[in-house]
């Protein structure tokens, strides 16, 4: 079972079982629009991420219906990660990438979920449980939604949805610039339809401070995407 302590990771053993800015696509943007007329308000209830209380069976919902139709998590994490890797997902809500990280960094790596929910941190890493090929040792980290606890020589973290749910994102940066090893990278993905142009440059500005290189990529559909690489 998966013990969440704030402040701290409890480790768990393995599961048993382009360089330019990234235009979005107007088109199918208006498309989307047209047909899911609340599709606003429904992101804005559920897919703001997992950092602040979006209930357990929301995020589940949210994770079997839309998300799927939107991301392959597998595809999106896999050119980032590594056998062997220590990767932390932060704000992993109910753990739709987890298996995925877990599979591709092996029995070898590490997985850190980070949540402001325990009940988020246990669906998680069952859900991990729950795949017999995600064999990476597993670590829940309960946070307080104001400050983000990540040991050293993390490879990789994702950042999916959530980071303009952060209050202080230079904090954020700031303990991202010490935890992530040279060249190891931070993936954050933003809803599009949620987070706008000048938000999204207030999110991200404050890495460079911090010794990241900042890259955006496409692919990850009606979202924001950008690649940090710790120089």
């Amino acid at each position: 079972m998966l013990q969440a302590h704030s402040g701290r990771a409890a480790i768990c053993g393995p599961p048993r079982s382009s360089d330019s800015a990234a235009r979005p696509c107007r088109k199918d943007i208006n498309v989307l629009r047209r047909r899911y007329p609340r599709l606003r308000v429904i992101l804005s209830r559920i897919g703001v991420g997992a950092l602040h209380l979006t209930p357990r069976w929301l995020m589940e919902a949210f994770d079997r219906t839309i998300r799927p139709l939107l991301y392959d998590p597998e595809k999106i994490v896999r050119p980032f990660v590594a056998p062997g890797d220590r990767v932390a997902d932060i704000g992993c809500g109910a753990g739709y990438f987890d298996p995925a990280l877990s599979r591709l960094i092996g029995s070898s790596g590490e997985l850190l979920l980070l949540d402001v929910q325990e009940e988020m941190l246990h669906r998680a890493a069952e859900r991990v449980r729950e795949d017999p090929a995600a064999r990476s040792a597993v670590t829940g980290v309960l946070i307080s939604g104001k400050d983000l606890q990540l040991p050293p020589d993390v490879d990789f973290a994702l950042m999916s949805w959530m980071l303009h749910e952060v209050k202080d994102p230079e904090g954020y940066w700031r303990v991202l610039g010490h935890s992530i090893r040279p060249a190891g990278k931070v993936l954050v993905i933003e809803p599009l339809i949620h987070v706008s142009a000048r938000r999204w440059e207030q999110q991200l500005d404050p890495a460079k401070r911090f010794g990241f290189v900042r890259k955006d990529i496409g692919g990850v559909l009606f979202s924001r995407t950008s690649v940090m690489t710790k120089r």
